[in-house]
């Protein structure tokens, strides 16, 4: 006969063992040498943003050391902003040179990433030269990921996830009827975060034996098609001779943005009128939002 299930360990506890083993890969990314170095920036960042969405989901409940942790945790990520920029622009130039059947815009977008590939190279250079191996990063880490169980983690309880969830979703309709009646860039990339955070919070409460209070099932394309959108957003803003760390040359590639970029927003404004008539602002699956 089956042994029955270990039931999960108290919300509070599991939620705060999930953000330190988050930390502690944090910590072990920003230390990636070599070719991984990018990468490791990369992944970096995402578990600093799933220690934050925990943070978030607790909210005053966890006592008020929350908003120095929190704002510490988003300095440190913000700080390599750049570095992963770089390498979304990378990476975006080689989705589109594999899309394209025009040989004339294969060799702009080859030129395009060669020029994108050294900025890659000199951003990660500037930064490792001001901070070693992110030795000073890793170390704040450290004194954080040590301040973490001091929170009143055991006050976590159900009804206060449960309303750290409806301010989440309460932040992504907001920010939904917002790029809906404006449409700006920044607007865009502001649901895209509001609808990431909601993500990790499902993630960080499935993984913990809690997935049962998430609710409805999640949209499996919208937080995909927006992190599409603003890759291409940032490759568009850089499509000038004039641009900081611009790409220079790229007239035609910038056309060529600039109509993908009609048609993902044409999508995506009809797809959130549904999802908002709807009264779906449900939590996608983590991996659609990365």
């Amino acid at each position: 006969m089956a042994q029955p299930a270990d039931p999960p360990p108290p919300l509070g506890d599991a939620l705060c063992e999930y953000a330190q083993a988050e930390l502690r890969r944090a910590i072990d990314c920003f230390g990636w040498r070599g070719g991984r170095v990018h990468a490791g920036v990369h992944q970096g960042r995402k578990s600093l943003r799933r220690v934050r969405a925990v943070l978030a989901l607790g909210g005053e409940r966890l006592g008020p050391g929350v908003p120095l942790l929190d704002r510490e945790l988003r300095r440190i990520c913000r700080s390599l902003s750049a570095e992963r920029d770089a390498q979304a622009l990378v990476e975006t130039l080689d989705r589109l040179r594999s899309r394209t059947r025009s040989e004339a815009m294969a060799a702009h977008l080859r030129r395009a990433r060669r020029q994108a590939a050294a900025l890659r190279a000199k951003t990660l250079r500037d930064t490792l030269a001001a901070d070693p191996a992110l030795g000073g990063r890793r170390a704040r880490l450290r004194v954080l990921l040590a301040a973490l169980p001091a929170l009143e983690w055991r006050a976590l309880d159900a009804d206060a996830v449960q309303a750290g969830l409806a301010r989440s979703r309460g932040r992504v309709g907001r920010a939904a009827a917002r790029a809906l009646r404006r449409g700006k860039p920044a607007d865009w990339h502001r649901l895209r975060r509001r609808l990431r955070r909601l993500a990790q919070q499902a993630t960080a409460l499935r993984r913990t034996g809690h997935g049962g209070m998430i609710g409805a099932p999640p949209d499996r394309h919208l937080a995909a098609a927006l992190g599409w959108l603003q890759d291409l957003q940032l490759l568009r803003a850089r499509c000038s001779d004039r641009a900081p760390f611009g790409l220079a040359g790229c007239g035609p590639l910038a056309a060529l943005v600039d109509a993908e970029l009609d048609r993902r927003q044409a999508r995506l404004a009809v797809r959130l009128q549904a999802i908002l008539a709807a009264g779906q602002a449900t939590p996608p699956t983590e991996q659609e939002t990365a």
